[in-house]
């Protein structure tokens, strides 16, 4: 399994900021696109069993991490990790349909992004057709 040690500080601040978006207790299915080491689908899926957590990434030892994290820790639901270019157009997402996501995550690309977009850690949340931007302290990240 991978650990990044940046996953391990910015978990609970983005978890709180996913909180937030969510209706406490109801069911909701969510994509995390670039999961990296899968660290936060697992942190997630813990805190929030009533969300199923559909985990992508394109690296295939960030996909081995993701189903080693799903195996050590057991949880029920992170279904395992999809095999995602976000470079690709969204069709050819493993079959994913428009609008079949309560909730998208995606935390893990900003280390690719021009050196401007990393100044601040940026989250970024979709719900349903709504997209939000979250602006995490560089302290929490």
């Amino acid at each position: 399994m991978i650990v990044a040690p940046a996953a391990e500080r910015n978990k609970e601040p983005i978890l709180n900021v996913i909180r937030q978006q969510l209706s406490p207790g109801a069911p909701a299915l969510a994509l995390e696109l670039a999961s990296g080491s899968g660290q936060h689908s697992v942190h997630f899926a813990q805190a929030l069993p009533n969300v199923l957590w559909q985990p992508s990434e394109l690296e295939p030892r960030a996909l081995e991490s993701i189903s080693a994290y799903i195996a050590a820790t057991r949880v029920e639901n992170v279904k395992q990790p999809l095999n995602i270019d976000c470079s690709q157009s969204w069709e050819t997402w493993g079959g994913l349909k428009p609008s079949s996501f309560d909730l998208i995550v995606n935390i893990n690309m900003i280390h690719i992004t021009e050196i401007k977009c990393t100044e601040v850690r940026v989250l970024f949340i979709c719900v349903n057709s709504f997209c939000s931007i979250y602006v995490i302290p560089k302290e929490q990240s």
